[in-house]
């Protein structure tokens, strides 16, 4: 009998203008049940959740199909089961609650990506440069209150001209709705004024596939976004744009509804790390302590208000952000000696992490003896499309 088979649990997208869930999970069955037969008999099954994880599945449907997956399983003699997820991982609980006979276990999915889209050109990034005295915001679908919301702030207060950023005005009609009820303290000509002023890319790589996360699996199916740069490898960023700013704010992935769990951490963050930028979040509370569990250090204790991070109202959180970004460009020179002790705490700890994430990849090879072009089809990818199944 075969020791172990890693099957792929996530389904984002079925052939169509529009995204039914149900549709989806029983797509998804479908599929899992044709990979447990052709893995059949196997001993051990490990469900991938790389990309979401949990992040979309704490939900009864969800976990119904898994009550179904597992009896179709055990009915194939499959004696132990394996959830491994990239994001989203504390669900164990959730799964004993129910009394689903499936052990998870975490590898870091957005730290792996972005390891192996730096890990041959670790030489070709550059220290912090504590001179540099402006700001860089990566900001990507604008409808977040932490994107064109903090934007907005960073512009009425004319800090802008101290910042590299990049901000693509909205494309959709839900976008463009969204926007433009948010900022309706600006007329209308005060609105445009602003869009025009912060229409602005750091480079063309992110700007020519924009519209990815909007797209519906009929577009992914019939389309060739897939072959764009940025689709292939998402973390890759010229080291140059970090080295001519100092600081990076980060407004982290967004959690769609009926999601809640903000506790992951995207590229956004990890990329910061991976060049050696002191980060400030502009996020929600869970996110903050999320990232502070990760070992992770921001630049807190080097702001005029050190508690931003924990004000309840989410605005006024936003508008903290604004000036301690200021504060921390104009004294950032007086604490450079230990800014750079946490740039290389931050480096060394996404280093460590790299390193649990091979020491999984090391118990599948040794210990259930998955192959290596099975560890490499499915974990040693820059991108996601690896994990694209659209029915």
């Amino acid at each position: 009998m075969k020791k172990a088979e890693l099957i792929n649990f996530e389904l984002w997208y079925t052939n169509d203008e529009t995204q039914d869930q149900n549709k989806i999970y029983a797509a998804l069955e479908e599929l899992i049940y044709k990979d447990i037969d052709r893995a059949a008999p196997v001993d051990s099954i490990f469900g991938l959740l790389l990309c979401e994880g949990f992040l979309y599945k704490n939900n009864e449907d969800f976990y119904s199909l898994l009550g179904r997956v597992e009896q179709y399983a055990r009915s194939k003699g499959v004696k132990n089961l394996y959830l491994i997820a990239g994001i989203c991982e504390q669900y164990q609980r959730e799964l004993n609650k129910r009394n689903l006979g499936y052990q998870i276990l975490f590898w870091d999915y957005s730290v792996g990506c972005v390891w192996e889209s730096y890990k041959d050109r670790l030489d070709q990034t550059l220290p912090w440069n504590s001179a540099a005295g402006r700001f860089l915001f990566l900001t990507g679908v604008p409808s977040r209150p932490n994107r064109i919301g903090l934007l907005s702030k960073l512009y009425d207060k004319k800090v802008l001209s101290r910042g590299a950023w990049s901000f693509f005005p909205p494309w959709t009609d839900e976008d463009k709705t969204w926007c433009r009820d948010y900022l309706k303290r600006y007329s209308d000509t005060e609105y445009d004024r602003f869009i025009n002023f912060c229409d602005q890319s750091v480079d063309d790589l992110y700007k020519d596939a924009k519209e990815y996360s909007r797209l519906t699996g009929k577009d992914w199916a019939e389309g060739s976004i897939n072959e764009q740069e940025f689709i292939k490898d998402p973390n890759w960023m010229d080291p140059n744009i970090f080295w001519n700013t100092s600081l990076s704010i980060i407004s982290e992935g967004h959690v769609y509804y009926p999601a809640t769990d903000s506790k992951f951490l995207t590229e956004k963050t990890w990329r910061a790390v991976v060049n050696r930028h002191p980060i400030i979040l502009a996020d929600s509370i869970d996110r903050y302590n999320y990232l502070q569990d990760r070992g992770l250090k921001t630049v807190d204790k080097y702001l005029s208000n050190p508690g931003y991070a924990y004000i309840d109202n989410y605005d006024a959180r936003m508008d903290a952000v604004v000036s301690n970004t200021v504060y921390f460009l104009d004294h950032a020179r007086e604490n450079q000696r230990s800014i750079q002790k946490d740039i290389d705490h931050n480096f060394l700890r996404f280093m460590q992490i790299a390193d649990e994430n091979e020491t999984m990849l090391d118990r599948l090879k040794h210990d259930f003896f998955i192959p290596e072009t099975d560890i490499k089809k499915w974990f040693r990818q820059k991108g996601f499309t690896h994990l694209f199944r659209v029915p």
